[in-house]
């Protein structure tokens, strides 16, 4: 299992879905449960980033890995478990 970052929105205005998905599925293909979504062009920090942080922690703790860009969103919300803070993206 993979947490990580569905595109949706339309060109020049990226809009992302955060989802949890089997790593084999493409990136616009079945997903198991959305857990929030990611605003890269909202213009203030509240409306950016919106989680349900149950549920992301929940597949952490069941072992789901986050993609490197999801890893340094979820430094950010103070998300990120002890166990990614040596990969890539998690400085």
């Amino acid at each position: 299992m993979r947490i990580r970052l569905q595109k949706l929105g339309k060109r020049h205005q990226p809009f992302f879905r955060v989802v949890a998905a089997d790593a084999r599925v493409k990136q616009t293909g079945r997903v198991k449960e959305v857990l929030g979504t990611y605003n890269p062009s909202a213009k203030d920090d509240s409306n950016r980033v919106k989680l349900n942080r149950d549920r992301v922690q929940h597949w952490l703790d069941r072992g789901a890995q986050a993609s490197e860009t999801l890893i340094a969103i979820l430094k950010a919300e103070g998300l990120l478990p002890d166990r990614l803070k040596g990969k890539p993206g998690a400085k």
